[in-house]
């Protein structure tokens, strides 16, 4: 329980931390008040999608794909702000860790979806099959498959301290006795 609360403490001091972090650079940008107005609001929905993505890993990640769509509007936008595109990637593997089941196949779908929209509205030259190849292994796949071997390994270690904490009561109890 105290194990729990320090990590959703944890968890927003680093929303808060990357928030400010992405509010800085997006006051930086060499856009027009209205382009900056909007990446402000990007990146403050960006941070909250953060902090709340372990409760709402859906959610999180769906706010994360509007980001980088609505982001590519301005092409100063992507190639000025570094943090939110590591803090995107970071999402969708977020989601990946925290979805199980059959639900975790809509994180790879959403994932992809969120790529395939943006590719298509940038203005970036391309959109071929190198950016395919991009989306489909690194954006999609790859984030998906750390984030579920992770998740498993977290499950795992999990499992393992719950059944060391088990034996070691029964060996007290041997004791006792």
């Amino acid at each position: 329980m105290i194990r729990q609360r320090l990590a959703a403490r944890l968890n927003l001091v680093l929303a808060a931390a990357l928030t400010v972090e992405m509010q800085v650079e997006a006051a930086l940008l060499p856009v027009d008040t209205e382009a900056r107005a909007l990446v402000h609001v990007l990146v403050a929905v960006l941070g909250l999608a953060f902090a709340l993505r372990s409760r709402l890993p859906l959610a999180s990640l769906v706010a994360a794909q509007v980001v980088f769509v609505v982001a590519q509007a301005d092409r100063a936008v992507p190639e000025q702000l570094y943090v939110p595109l590591f803090l995107i990637l970071f999402l969708n593997l977020s989601a990946a860790m925290h979805v199980d089941g059959r639900r975790f196949w809509v994180v790879p779908a959403i994932t992809f979806l969120g790529g395939s929209i943006s590719i298509l509205t940038d203005d970036y030259p391309g959109g071929g099959a190198e950016d395919l190849v991009w989306l489909a292994v690194i954006y999609t796949g790859l984030t998906a498959a750390i984030g579920r071997l992770l998740g498993n390994r977290v499950a795992l270690q999990s499992a393992l301290r719950a059944k060391a904490d088990r034996v070691e009561a029964e060996r007290r109890e041997a004791r006792e006795r």
